[in-house]
């Protein structure tokens, strides 16, 4: 009986897993939507960001140290989100020319 409630629990646990999965899984194709509704450049933007860290993804699980801790479905989960927290920081307004150059310092 305690057998069974177990693997009860198990199935319930997983298809909660599988939920909340799909409701980020949402919440990224949002995201992602609204990105290039915004304008093509931030669309193509993201496309970028995700193929470098496709490429960054495979190349660090096949020539490094870490490379057994890294999964396939890690990167590919990796792939969809990354995209998503620059745009979170992207300035809402572009960039004047005065205000796209680094701060100078005059340290002595």
């Amino acid at each position: 009986m305690l057998e069974a409630e177990n693997l009860r629990l198990l199935r319930e646990l997983e298809r909660h897993r599988r939920e909340n999965r799909h409701a980020c899984d949402v919440a990224v194709d949002l995201l992602t939507s609204i990105a290039e509704a915004r304008d093509r450049e931030t669309g193509r933007h993201v496309k970028r960001v995700q193929d470098y860290t496709l490429a960054l993804g495979n190349a660090l699980k096949r020539d490094s140290p870490y490379g057994s801790l890294l999964s396939r479905q890690w990167i590919e989960r990796l792939v969809r989100v990354v995209p998503e927290s620059a745009l979170v920081f992207q300035r809402p307004f572009r960039l004047r020319r005065a205000s796209s150059r680094w701060p100078t310092s005059s340290m002595p």
